[in-house]
């Protein structure tokens, strides 16, 4: 299970791999550990858009030996059967703390709605413990979660319905409402 040292050494050498600058954008548990809020993650979550995926997929089976933990390389905004909006990218949040470290690399984490949605499709004990991390420690506002739910694409709507509804049950009176003047 990787830790932080673990992920910033493997940034390290696949920045030594790649050829020019590279987004890179970390999903699920390693978010927790690059921000220090959890020792470690059971694997690597990343998504690479355009031709860059498949450099890094180059890189990335380079170190396969090197280091032992699972690193998932998703793209084209596909997260386990559900499609992100195409602006995610405009609205994930820059991850500068090492970045001298891997100069071709820039690295992001995903948008808090982002990630809290994709927790909402995957739904397991896990993810609820996830999900209420970033409600407590975010302003999370229940017309923009909907709202950004309304541009992904989820094929499984039935399914992700149930599961939103078991949210709202845990941790809608944790939402913020829509601020008025009046």
């Amino acid at each position: 299970m990787p830790d932080i040292r673990d992920l910033i050494n493997y940034f390290i050498d696949m920045n030594n791999l790649l050829n020019k600058k590279v987004d890179i954008c970390i999903l699920g548990g390693s978010v927790f550990v690059l921000y220090q809020l959890r020792p470690s993650s059971p694997d690597l979550d990343i998504l690479v858009e355009g031709s860059d995926y498949y450099q890094v997929v180059k890189a990335a089976k380079s170190l396969e030996k090197k280091y032992k933990f699972n690193v998932d390389i998703l793209s084209n905004g596909n997260l386990e059967n559900i499609q992100m909006p195409k602006n995610y990218m405009k609205r994930a949040k820059r991850y500068n703390k090492y970045k001298r470290e891997f100069p071709n690399i820039r690295l992001w984490t995903l948008y808090v709605y982002d990630i809290i949605i994709s927790k909402i499709h995957r739904w397991n004990k896990k993810d609820i413990v996830d999900i209420n991390f970033w409600i407590n420690h975010n302003r999370i506002f229940r017309h923009r979660l909907e709202k950004r739910i309304n541009n992904y694409h989820i094929p499984n709507r039935l399914r992700f319905e149930k599961n939103l509804e078991e949210f709202y049950k845990l941790f809608g009176p944790k939402l913020k409402e829509k601020w008025h003047l009046f």
